[in-house]
């Protein structure tokens, strides 16, 4: 398991993405996010999977805990 904390400028935009054996969850630790042009915030986690890609936009400053974890 992999603990990472990001943090975006604001307008910023990276492509976080997932090998088919492993997991991988986030949470806005502050600011906002959209995830795939749906905002998130400290309320939220997301988790991906599988291969699956998705891409964050930070409206303003952000920070966010990211965490891979192998299946």
């Amino acid at each position: 398991m992999t603990v990472e904390i990001l943090r975006l400028a604001a307008d910023s935009e990276i492509k976080v993405s997932t090998s088919h054996d492993e997991l991988v969850w986030f949470q806005v630790l502050s600011g906002a996010v959209d995830v795939d042009h749906e905002r998130t915030g400290t309320e939220f986690v997301v988790m991906i999977s599988g291969g699956e890609a998705c891409t964050l936009s930070a409206p303003g400053e952000a920070e966010l805990m990211v965490v891979r974890v192998p299946k």
